[in-house]
């Protein structure tokens, strides 16, 4: 019995060892994994204002998305959805092509629906 309770402290010994061990060597991650954690939450208490200063750069994807270059994209989405149905012979690449094409076209509605949602 007390063998048992001798290895099961020196398993434990090892086991904080080895924790401390990649710890110290794995110092940088945990540092920059905290740090993208710190951002995170600035950005969550940032979330609830307005947010004039990125309004600029909203439009301009909305406009990229809504425009001739969404547009584009559709189109050539919709062409590949149409060849890889044709390569593998089922329709419903074409119609997941036409799916996302959907959704990206709605991308700006969706986005100001989430963010304007109220309770």
């Amino acid at each position: 019995m007390q063998l048992t309770v001798q290895s099961e402290v020196h398993f434990a010994d090892r086991l904080v060892a080895r924790t401390c061990d990649a710890l110290v060597r794995h110092r940088v991650a945990i540092f920059a994994a905290l740090l993208l954690l710190l951002a995170m939450t600035a950005l969550a208490v940032k979330a609830g204002t307005t947010g004039a200063e990125y309004k600029a750069a909203y439009e301009y994807f909305v406009g990229l998305i809504t425009g001739y270059p969404g547009k584009i994209a559709a189109i050539m989405i919709g062409l590949g959805g149409v060849l890889m149905s044709w390569s593998k012979g089922s329709p419903l690449w074409f119609a997941g092509a036409i799916l996302i094409g959907i959704v990206i076209w709605n991308l700006p509605t969706i986005i100001d629906g989430i963010f304007t949602a109220t309770i």
